[in-house]
């Protein structure tokens, strides 16, 4: 504000931090009880709010009138003004505004009004920190005391006391008490800044002293009955701290806020919930035997992250897949399994749809069509190793190679066998599933080879292309267990070569040209080529 530190935008700069202050004062010394007026039928706007709320501190504290009176003129918005938002934004695009003498008694007005209610706050401070202070000091509120009483109606209820009381309260012995008489409900609910434009939370100050009590044994059935209360709430800072209470209680008590937790994360209207931290709580949900709650919430994480398109949002999603699937294996893998081709077979089918107007009442036979739709063209092989860095693979493709590796991993260590493995592929009809039964099939030949055998020699999976990758991995792995007449039969079929026909129509619907029989001819020698070439080891050893 001095020279010759004067910027040329010195007014809006101040302004705005002025703004800041002001509203940071406010929210920390709101009474509790305060109501804000209702809001406006028709543009949800509560213009009277700022007012109120300087009238409610004033009260609380005992502010002078005349302090009263140059809080409002100075900083709410009026009949006559828009208070400090019309300082801190230019007019229109003109110059930045000079500092003058009327800005300078605007500030002076400000710093009047900051001593008196600091001033106020600090005498009411002394007496009710003090008493608050001697409350700590017991284990449990007395009755003959009425240390509830007292604290009920002698301490001011605002942010400032209420912290100042539940961060150092250390005993369990005021839990149950503090709780029948309503102090941790209900928490802090969406507020609208008329000056910001926008929705603005309050912290939840009980929070320290229930995540100290979500460690004591016998306290904790009743921090699980108070977060239950509160878990209907849009606040995310009261979100966050329900999820840090509950990864600190007991999995099989923890375990019943998913439902509410669930909501959360399917809220369309706002992103109130960090992912991440909802993955270390399906981890908590894992560890601790509960599988069941844990696979239910990454279920519902899936379907509203593998939606999304951001890269923070791809990457919490592959960051939850990565660290929970496992997990969940060990736990209950057959459950697992069968969650994610669930999943898979919806995004396919979701994908399908996406690019294709198809009616509601209409779609049955497209999911067919859906299910024998070419999945090469949105992924090559099934083993393929990404080469690109977390979060910038595709919610499809992601998924697709979480299966593949939950399948490894449960039959490598033996907690499902390959045969339920295949089983559970066949259940799910499309050509991405018989990819993922011949690939499994092609890394555990010798556990079922009777199941090796069956694929090998179905002709219908020889011929066709989109499978022709993960069959060839099979033919190459599950050569020696055929019979000598199927290993025959094998042959036979590559040495008759491909569909010439198939190639001639397609060179024609591409290139609008029928091939010469010298480019069919070396098709159809390159197409043996490769096939012979896929199973040229074993060859050797026959």
């Amino acid at each position: 504000m001095m020279p010759p530190q004067h910027l040329k935008s010195t007014t809006h700069l101040v302004a705005h931090l002025l703004r800041e202050v002001e509203s940071a004062v406010r929210r920390v010394l709101l009474p509790y009880n305060y109501t804000p007026p209702e809001a406006c039928t028709t543009c949800k706007n509560r213009p009277e709010a700022h007012a109120k709320q300087i009238e409610a501190i004033t009260q609380s504290l005992g502010l002078e009138e005349s302090v009263h009176e140059k809080w409002k003129e100075t900083a709410a918005r009026n009949k006559a003004s828009n208070g400090l938002a019309a300082m801190a934004h230019r007019e229109d695009l003109s110059l930045p505004r000079g500092v003058d003498s009327s800005f300078e008694a605007v500030v002076s007005a400000f710093e009047d009004v900051f001593d008196a209610v600091l001033a106020a706050f600090e005498r009411q401070s002394t007496h009710v920190f003090a008493l608050l202070d001697g409350l700590l000091k017991k284990e449990r509120p007395s009755k003959r005391k009425k240390d509830l009483s007292t604290l009920k109606n002698n301490v001011p209820h605002n942010d400032a006391t209420h912290r100042y009381f539940f961060e150092r309260l250390q005993s369990s012995g005021w839990l149950e008490p503090l709780h029948q008489e309503g102090f941790f409900t209900p928490p802090p609910s969406r507020e609208w800044d008329e000056d910001l434009d926008r929705p603005v939370f309050s912290a939840w100050p009980p929070a320290p002293y229930l995540l100290r009590m979500a460690t004591v044994e016998s306290a904790q059935p009743t921090v699980l009955t108070i977060l239950h209360e509160v878990a209907d709430t849009d606040n995310p800072f009261v979100r966050h701290t329900i999820l840090q209470i509950a990864q600190a209680l007991p999995a099989s008590l923890a375990t019943t806020l998913v439902r509410a937790i669930q909501k959360w994360v399917q809220d369309p209207l706002v992103r109130t919930v960090e992912f991440t931290q909802i993955g270390d709580f399906i981890t908590h949900l894992a560890q601790g035997k509960e599988s069941e709650s844990a696979a239910l919430l990454l279920e519902t994480c899936y379907t509203v992250l593998g939606r999304r398109a951001s890269l923070s949002e791809r990457w919490e999603y592959e960051k939850i897949l990565s660290t929970n699937v496992p997990l969940l294996l060990k736990c209950s893998a057959v459950q697992t399994l069968s969650m994610l081709c669930r999943l898979l077979e919806a995004a396919i089918y979701e994908r399908y749809f996406r690019y294709r107007d198809v009616q509601e009442a209409q779609k049955e036979h497209p999911k067919k069509e859906a299910q024998e739709a070419s999945t090469r063209s949105w992924q090559r092989t099934i083993d393929a190793t990404s080469r690109f860095p977390a979060g910038m693979h595709e919610s499809l493709n992601l998924l697709v190679a979480t299966v593949r590796q939950a399948a490894e991993q449960a039959v490598r260590e033996q907690l499902v066998s390959v045969e339920s493995m295949v089983s559970l592929f066949e259940e799910h009809p499309g050509r991405m599933f018989r990819r993922f039964a011949l690939y499994l099939l092609s890394r555990f030949p010798q556990d079922r080879p009777e199941i090796v055998k069956r694929y090998l020699m179905d002709r219908t999976l020889f011929d066709d292309g989109d499978v022709r990758h993960e069959y060839g991995l099979l033919a190459d792995a599950g050569f020696s267990v055929l019979a000598d007449t199927e290993q025959e039969r094998l042959l036979q079929w590559i040495e008759a070569g491909p569909d010439l026909q198939y190639y001639r129509e397609q060179h024609d619907r591409i290139y609008h040209a029928q091939p010469d029989d010298e480019l069919v001819q070396r098709y159809a020698n390159v197409w043996r080529r490769d096939w012979f070439g896929q199973i040229s080891d074993e060859l050797k050893g026959a």
